[in-house]
């Protein structure tokens, strides 16, 4: 998937109501110009405090500044390939990587929201761009974006014990905790 949901409860109102993220997913993985329309205007201090949040994290975090290396032997550009764009409402999303501009954008709604949470989301967005920039993905084909996700969840921390225990999802079967984990990432 190439947007993350928030939590739980965010990830069962957009399966209910997910119309908005579908269709947001489905334009972008085919390149259309008709998924909604980012970096629409927002909150001005809102777009300031996510891009303050993005460079502290391409600055200090370990995964992020590896991935970018890793990015960089590849020939990719990733100067500028972060971006912080007001979201469309009802997106139920952290962020995603638009592999048909080869960018990460981070919902900044979201970042001003879960401003702990940024480093990760984007180590698991530039999972996507190297694996995009690696293997040469085919975003229509649901292997592919299959394979990119469990790679996404194992490689980025989204489910280290602690990131589980937050999220209430280890309960007495701890043995296996962390591929269930990365199956139901995965799954999103």
């Amino acid at each position: 998937m190439l947007f993350r949901s928030l939590d739980p409860e965010a990830r069962e109102k957009a399966r209910v109501h997910g119309e908005a993220e579908a269709a947001a997913t489905r334009a972008l993985n085919a390149g259309s110009t008709s998924a909604p329309t980012f970096g629409t205007v927002g909150d001005p201090a809102e777009a300031e405090r996510c891009r303050e949040l993005v460079s502290k994290a391409l600055d200090r975090d370990e995964k992020v500044h590896t991935l970018r290396e890793a990015l960089t032997k590849l020939g990719v550009a990733t100067g500028n390939m972060v971006h912080c764009e007001h979201c469309p409402d009802g997106l139920a999303a952290a962020g995603g990587y638009v592999p048909s501009e080869r960018r990460v954008v981070l919902c900044q709604q979201w970042a001003e929201k879960m401003p702990t949470e940024v480093s990760n989301t984007l180590a698991h967005e530039l999972v996507h761009a190297y694996d995009d920039a690696r293997a040469y993905l085919d975003w229509s084909n649901l292997t592919h974006q299959a394979c990119t996700e469990i790679r996404a969840a194992s490689l980025s921390g989204d489910c280290t014990w602690g990131r589980e225990i937050n999220r209430g999802n280890v309960f007495l079967a701890v043995s296996g905790a962390g591929a269930r984990c990365i199956r139901r990432r995965a799954e999103l």
